[in-house]
């Protein structure tokens, strides 16, 4: 992977870690230009350009071809092919984006077990066999879950007798 891939996905990695992700899996408005940014501090002339916002018109003359007369220019051409290769790498970019929010999701989901299983390890007057029946009903219902963590401390004996 050349150096500018590798520091872009670097990059992207970092903003769905820090405040740029929303809870919707999108970026908040502003992340192009935070990410560009980002990258020609690292990379001098670094050519990416913030993907456009739906709606909202190309500046004029942003992408208009040479006129049907004359032929491209050497620059012309030069200028399309780095656009197309920014844009294969946005595209690249979204689907590496969507792996790291997929694997946050299920690092999330598994903290949420352990602490799920450490709560009834801790829970007083429950056998063995009782946490186990109790902790394989709650693992099934994803509801069943965010219910144990709102219990305030002396309902969640009472929650897991009546589950058992």
């Amino acid at each position: 992977m050349p150096h500018e891939d590798t520091k872009l996905v670097d990059y992207l990695v970092e903003l769905t870690t820090t405040s740029w992700k929303c809870d919707n899996g999108t970026f908040k408005s502003g992340y192009g230009k935070h990410l560009k940014k980002m990258l020609h501090e690292k990379i001098p002339g670094c050519d990416l350009k913030e993907p456009p916002t739906p709606g909202v018109p190309a500046a004029p003359g942003a992408s208009a071809a040479p006129s049907s007369s004359t032929a491209p220019s050497a620059s012309y051409i030069e200028r399309n092919k780095k656009k197309e290769g920014a844009k294969v790498l946005i595209k690249n970019t979204a689907v590496l984006v969507d792996m790291v929010s997929c694997f946050k999701h299920e690092k999330e989901g598994a903290e949420r077990r352990m602490k799920l299983m450490t709560l009834l390890r801790d829970a007083p007057g429950l056998s063995g066999d009782d946490r186990m029946t109790a902790g394989l009903s709650i693992l099934r219902d994803n509801s069943l879950i965010d219910m144990v963590f709102q219990l305030q401390p002396g309902e969640l004996l009472l929650f897991l007798k009546k589950l058992l």
